[in-house]
């Protein structure tokens, strides 16, 4: 079998078997075939079946550390085959019980049930109606990072400059700028994160891929950015654990808010490369 054929049984669900091609040393064209045909089937199984973006992401993370550690691609590119391939097998076996004589309509109420759980994890954030056919949950997202941005940064910065906490107050300015940038409207504008997602939906002919990739960015960089502060409020609450009471209260109600919006959007395991900086 050839890589082009190896490729297309990505496709349409194929067996392990299929990919004996695989064990072949792979060239740098071979390997962005196969790379692209996963990222593909990995995007398919969490549109299917509703599962978070994240699965997606951490196959990239997973291939780019293959790639930093001299690991044998043919061999991951392998793994990863089989790794999708039960998933998909796994979530099709939970519909398939589903569809059992007499039980047809399962599926659909399986489908909808899981919509509606996600659905009611955000029902309580408002939202900021920047464009009548934007992604309710985007408009939910951005308003919960807003009130981050207005209502607690500004507690945050008087807080670490009354304590002096020098280094913590250069990286809070650097995780304001993330936020500035998902949030920020600067005159009529939308906040720089979401100007290209809004210049599509004004588009006569839409694209609804181009949607869903700017929908899965935005999410992505607000996942890290409340990540990157979640993760320096808990830093500062350890290693200043005689900081004053009041403070200390302060930090950990905006603590509880920042990690709410992220197990409500389902952000939980979106995080920054342990290698990337803060800007």
């Amino acid at each position: 079998m050839n890589i082009e054929n190896c490729c297309n049984t990505l496709d349409s669900l194929g067996k392990i078997s299929d990919y004996k091609c695989m064990y072949k040393k792979l060239s740098s064209k071979e390997i962005k075939m196969v790379v692209d045909k996963i990222r593909k089937k990995y995007d398919g199984y969490c549109e299917q079946f509703f599962k978070s973006h994240n699965v997606r992401v951490a196959f990239d993370e997973r291939y780019l550390n293959a790639i930093k550690n001299g690991s044998d691609l043919s061999t991951f590119l392998m793994a990863e085959i089989s790794a999708i391939d039960e998933l998909i097998k796994t979530e099709e076996e939970k519909l398939n019980e589903c569809s059992a004589p007499n039980q047809s309509d399962k599926i659909t109420q399986y489908i909808e049930g899981i919509m509606e759980r996600n659905l009611k994890q955000i029902e309580k954030y408002k939202e900021i109606d920047f464009h009548a056919d934007a992604n309710p949950e985007i408009k939910k997202l951005l308003w919960a990072l807003t009130k981050v941005d207005t209502e607690y940064f500004p507690s945050l910065f008087s807080i670490f400059r009354s304590l002096n906490f020098t280094d913590s107050l250069i990286t809070l300015s650097g995780i304001e700028d993330q936020f500035r940038e998902l949030t920020y409207w600067k005159g009529s504008d939308v906040p720089l994160k979401l100007s290209r997602y809004v210049l599509l939906l004004n588009r006569i002919v839409k694209e609804y891929s181009a949607f869903e990739r700017e929908e899965k960015n935005y999410i992505k960089e607000s996942a890290f950015a409340l990540h990157d502060l979640a993760g320096l409020l808990i830093k500062t609450l350890n290693e200043h654990e005689d900081m004053d009471a009041r403070d200390k209260d302060n930090l950990r109600q905006i603590l509880n808010f920042i990690t709410n919006i992220i197990i409500d959007f389902r952000l939980k395991d979106l995080k920054r490369n342990k290698h990337s900086h803060i800007r």
